[in-house]
């Protein structure tokens, strides 16, 4: 397929093989069972297969944000099509990989596709100093990583899948290779590159960054920690707090940008903050609010960046001044823009809700600070999605401003497909939960505890993936009993 789409570049072919994709994808039903296929050097699971349905998905949306880009209207087609064939291997085998090596390769391989795209579709000269920004981060983070990667490729031959169980890993190993994951996601700190990279990408590069790279980033965290039996120690409360009040001072960054791009940007930042937390305190809940919470986050700011990029090709400005009154001018485009905010916001009934509560419950017993930064979190992300909407959609238009540009249907079907499902999926929040018994982690023989583990069960030095089997083993006996 891969060669035929380069060879014969059509954009209904590219479409065709994206839906075929997505239905194989989502009508096995792989997360229902725990597969491992270890001679073809893949391995199925939940997490892995539910992210991979929404690859699909979203690369069906860049697709429809990219109509423009065949051969007749521009000649980098060719390139934009291979770009996307390109990040949909790296990321399909990234998801699916069965040892650290052939996951480092082509979790790292994934930033090529994504650079190509923000040097050849970026609009300003700045786009090559995005990029250098991107590469630096990725280098510095990916030397720690591979660094793990061989150290633990010289002690276990074979690697994921509990095969490891007689070794302790340092807590800095673990914390050198997670590196490779928190600069991706991003952790504040390591985010510097993210809102350089989305304003000078084109909404294409912008759908992928937040829909995808961001992703891998939760994906690494959630791999090194499960698989090397990272316990709770102090390198990871470390981690927790910083990720925590990083993500409150990105919410206040928000306030001070006069680019909206830049303002979805951060407050991704604030919004993968959930996710680091709640892979790193390792309960039994872990999984499925950061998996709920990416799932989300996909979609919301997906649209949320389509909405950005057709009312700034309307205006002819992305600055939050140049876009007053979009509300007068495209009514239909302004109820968008109130679902996107409100979904970015965290209103209940949304798959964001219920993550922010779920991180919440889990970090009640570890103290107090980290548990009023959430709250501190969920407070601005309210308040500067309100500044979102108010600032673009009320009061008088710029006078620069003609708004003569009329809506297609492809601009109204590329942010509708994101907000949709997203304004829906809290729909399929007992699917992500559910995720957790058949993604092999709570597995084993049941007994029946008398009485539950307590939260300590994840001490100092504790294994996470034993405290999660401890708390499933009660969880179990209680419901059977």
């Amino acid at each position: 397929m891969f060669i035929s789409v380069f060879l014969w570049p059509s954009s209904y072919l590219m479409l065709w093989s994206i839906c075929l994709g997505l239905v194989l994808s989502v009508g096995g039903k792989s997360w229902e069972v725990d597969m491992h296929y270890e001679a073809l050097g893949s391995t199925w699971d939940g997490m892995s297969c539910s992210l991979i349905s929404f690859h699909y998905w979203l690369m069906a949306v860049v697709l429809i944000s990219g109509w423009g880009y065949g051969l007749k209207a521009h000649k980098l087609g060719r390139h934009f099509w291979c770009c996307l064939w390109g990040l949909t291997v790296s990321v399909q085998m990234a998801l699916s990989a069965n040892f650290f090596l052939c996951f480092f390769v082509f979790f790292e391989a994934s930033l090529l596709p994504v650079g190509v795209m923000i040097l050849l579709w970026g609009s300003q000269p700045e786009r090559t100093k995005a990029f250098e920004y991107m590469v630096v981060y990725s280098l510095c983070s990916g030397g720690p990583f591979f660094v793990g990667v061989e150290y633990v490729g010289m002690l276990s031959p074979s690697w994921f899948h509990g095969v490891k169980e007689s070794v302790q890993w340092s807590h800095w190993l673990v914390g050198g290779m997670l590196l490779g994951g928190l600069a991706k996601l991003p952790m504040f700190g390591f985010h510097i590159w993210l809102p350089k990279a989305h304003v000078e990408a084109s909404l294409e590069g912008s759908l992928v960054l937040a829909g995808i790279l961001l992703k891998l980033g939760g994906v690494q965290v959630y791999r090194v920690l499960v698989e090397l039996k990272g316990g709770f120690s102090s390198v990871l409360v470390g981690f927790v707090l910083l990720g925590v009040w990083g993500g409150v001072y990105t919410s206040l960054m928000c306030f001070r940008q006069p680019d909206v791009k830049s303002v979805i940007a951060y407050s991704s930042v604030g919004h993968m903050s959930v996710v680091l937390s709640s892979l790193l305190v390792g309960d039994l809940s872990s999984l499925g609010v950061s998996l709920s919470m990416m799932i989300g986050h996909g979609f919301v700011s997906c649209g949320m960046f389509s909405l950005a990029g057709v009312s700034a090709e309307a205006s002819g400005s992305r600055s939050l001044y140049v876009l007053k009154g979009l509300g007068c001018v495209y009514p239909v485009m302004s109820l968008f823009w109130f679902v996107g905010c409100g979904l970015n916001m965290g209103l209940p009934p949304t798959l964001g809700f219920s993550s922010e509560i779920g991180v919440l419950g889990q970090l009640w017993g570890y103290g107090f600070s980290s548990l009023l930064g959430v709250l501190s979190g969920v407070f601005l992300s309210a308040a500067y999605n309100f500044f979102i909407y108010s600032e673009t959609q009320h009061g008088l238009h710029y006078s620069g401003s003609s708004f003569l540009v009329r809506l297609s249907v492809r601009d109204m079907l590329g942010f509708s497909l994101c907000l949709l499902p997203g304004a829906m999926a809290f729909f399929f929040l007992p699917f992500f939960f559910s995720v957790l018994y058949g993604s092999g982690m709570a597995t084993g023989s049941v007994g029946k505890p008398k009485s539950p583990p307590s939260w300590g069960g994840w001490e100092m030095g504790g294994s996470y993936k034993e405290g999660w089997e401890e708390l499933s083993e009660w969880s179990l006996a209680r419901f059977e009993g």
